[in-house]
């Protein structure tokens, strides 16, 4: 959409310059009009090149702002806000004292849009990376109820809260997956360094080997003589899943298999469910209409399974149907949701049985993380631990035969 330089004056005739995007000149004036200015000249503006123009249309190539950092510039906007500075003042404020190179340039942006004519939430939306709907919805209904101020203190705790559990389960991989790289590099350095010099002294005693070497002296063989291989399979795999990923309905079956997983598919369904327990009772309880609610929710939502049966509940609740009657016709949601969402609608106080619901999913999600954490460790010592006694059983099983013979 073409961009044009206005200068113009406001209610207060001072005068004004800025950008304003538009389809053409009238449109544009027409816009300013809305607004309340008074159009004294507008031009359009020339694409700009070079380096600053170039980063700009490129923000993908920016460092990946995580939900602590957003969580942090929500904060301390919520309390500038709050303090009296001005919606525009404190963006330009973060701007410059944040040293996030990515939310530096999102400050700058917002910054430019609002000056421009924009609404915060609308600026907002123009950078969906970084904010999600929820995000958006939440400051658009701030910005119409003046309370602006309270939502953006809401959205830093929801962004604390999906950090500190996204953390605790990142937390309850760490030593299984430490233990899994631990004994794949040990069982790969065993059969493509060590047994091939052993292969050698065997084949000069030229004894019949027993049966557990010959299939690890197999094994290494293949390993050393068809590595590319193996190479190959791994990229194709990987290649494959991602390509999966990338379909609709490749992600639904690669989701609803994870959801069948026999420790974390529940675990991964407790953490979901109370991201959409929280997530609505937040929204619910800023004004945001059900459906809506419902909408943004389903977006927010990793797994392609749960964001079509929301989207499933949220179509029954368009037609009519209460929200507790919905739920209840999923395979997903435990009756215990089922119930608790029916007495919070009967009481009036949907949302906060909502948030009683994402606060128990998230104890039994930490319940869960502690019970896979304390069963897989150990299991998986035993699995790597019986590879290696394997291996080293295998090649002492010839020296044991030769002490025998030369007895």
């Amino acid at each position: 959409m073409p961009a044009f330089l206005y200068k113009a004056k406001d209610t207060d005739r001072h005068v004004i310059e800025g950008t304003i995007e538009a389809e053409s000149e009238a449109a544009a004036l027409d816009r300013l009009a809305s607004l309340g200015y008074f159009p004294m000249a507008i031009t359009e503006a020339q694409p700009t090149q070079g380096p600053a123009a170039t980063a700009a249309a490129a923000p993908g190539r920016r460092r990946r702002v995580r939900t602590r950092d957003l969580s942090l510039l929500t904060r301390q906007l919520a309390d500038l806000v709050g303090s009296g500075v001005t919606l525009l003042d404190g963006l330009n404020l973060l701007r410059h004292q944040t040293e996030h190179p990515t939310l530096r340039f999102i400050a700058q942006e917002l910054a430019r849009s609002i000056k421009d004519g924009l609404s915060f939430s609308d600026a907002l939306a123009k950078h969906p990376t970084v904010f999600s709907p929820i995000y958006v919805a939440m400051v658009h209904t701030g910005e119409i109820g003046g309370v602006l101020e309270q939502v953006l203190t809401r959205l830093a705790d929801l962004s604390e809260a999906e950090d500190e559990l996204k953390s605790r389960v990142q937390l309850a991989l760490v030593y299984p997956s430490l233990i899994i790289l631990v004994g794949i590099a040990t069982i790969t350095i065993l059969l493509t360094f060590v047994i091939p010099r052993l292969v050698s002294l065997f084949q000069e005693m030229g004894q019949v080997l027993p049966l557990p070497t010959r299939i690890l002296i197999a094994i290494s063989r293949s390993s050393v003589q068809y590595w590319w291989a193996e190479v190959l399979v791994t990229v194709a795999s990987v290649g494959w899943y991602q390509w999966q990923r990338a379909t609709p309905s490749g992600r639904r079956a690669i989701d609803r298999s994870k959801l069948r997983l026999p420790l974390f598919g529940p675990l991964i369904q407790q953490v979901e469910l109370a991201r959409f327990s929280r997530s609505l009772s937040v929204l619910l309880n800023h004004g945001v209409p059900i459906l809506q609610a419902l909408e943004v929710v389903s977006q927010s939502l990793t797994n392609a399974v749960l964001q079509e049966d929301v989207r499933r509940i949220q179509r029954e609740v368009r037609d009519g149907s209460a929200l507790a009657k919905a739920m209840g016709e999923s395979q997903l949601i435990s009756p215990f949701m089922t119930n608790m969402v029916a007495v919070g609608e009967e009481a009036g106080l949907l949302d906060s049985s909502l948030m009683k619901v994402a606060t128990a999913y998230e104890r039994e999600a930490d319940r869960m993380m502690k019970l896979l954490t304390s069963m897989l460790g150990p299991l998986l010592i035993v699995i790597v631990g019986a590879a290696v006694a394997f291996i080293v059983i295998a090649m002492l099983l010839p020296i044991f035969q030769m002490g025998v013979i030369a007895q």
